[in-house]
């Protein structure tokens, strides 16, 4: 899958075979959005105080999201923050599943 393509790609359709070339799916719970991410768009996000912020598309299910990174990233252990920003601007988060 091209680059464009994950860009604009809904995380329910980032295929298993995409997901086994290092990209990683979280589940957050407990969310708290400043601004509701809207389905599809590229985010970016980070699981660790100063991490470079990774680019991701997040699908929300009611008090749960799940964040799907377009770039390889170590996982990241339950109970974990993780944040999410439109560009330099906090949008809200969860705690890793």
């Amino acid at each position: 899958m091209s680059r464009a393509a994950l860009d604009n790609a809904n995380v329910d359709k980032i295929s298993s075979a995409t997901l086994d070339k290092g990209l990683i799916d979280i589940s957050i719970e407990n969310c708290n959005w400043l601004v509701r991410p809207e389905e599809g768009k590229t985010y970016s996000a980070r699981t660790r105080y100063r991490q470079t912020l990774l680019p991701c598309v997040v699908a929300i299910n009611g008090a749960e999201a799940k964040v799907t990174f377009l770039a390889s990233t170590e996982p990241a252990a339950p109970g974990q923050s993780l944040v999410v920003y439109d560009g330099e601007v906090c949008i809200g988060g969860g705690i890793i599943d």
